[in-house]
């Protein structure tokens, strides 16, 4: 683990949970990494008792989760976007496509007419 990153799971760790808003816009402003850091961290701290940082714990994990099912949100609005501008693009390359090959089979008969045309004049 990098020792910038070591440092800034260490200072979420030891920020005070109050004010709680103030705590609140620590966590949301934290990288990812650090929050489920800090978040190992506060694990089983509470040694006799009650779990002192069950709370944040647990307000950490919310906003974590937040921030990871907007980012799995927009991953999925981006791959939509993109396989539907495929469907897209496809289409329209195969409609050209088609029409290349509905040239390619006319000027292939109209070949084949002026092949037959020409044989048959020979041979009279």
């Amino acid at each position: 683990m990098s020792t910038d990153l070591e440092a800034a799971i260490k200072e979420l760790e030891d920020f005070p949970p109050n004010p709680p808003g103030r705590w609140v816009t620590k966590v949301e402003s934290a990288p990812s990494a650090v929050i489920a850091g800090a978040m190992q961290r506060w694990s089983g701290s509470g040694v006799t008792g009650g779990d002192p940082n069950a709370a944040r714990r647990t307000a950490a994990q919310a906003i974590l989760q937040t921030r990871l099912t907007q980012q799995s949100l927009s991953a999925t609005d981006a791959l939509r976007s993109t396989i539907d501008d495929y469907q897209r693009e496809s289409s329209r390359q195969t409609r050209w496509l088609i029409r290349l090959t509905w040239t390619i089979a006319a000027l292939t008969a109209g070949l084949l007419a002026l092949a037959v045309h020409d044989l048959l004049a020979r041979a009279h």
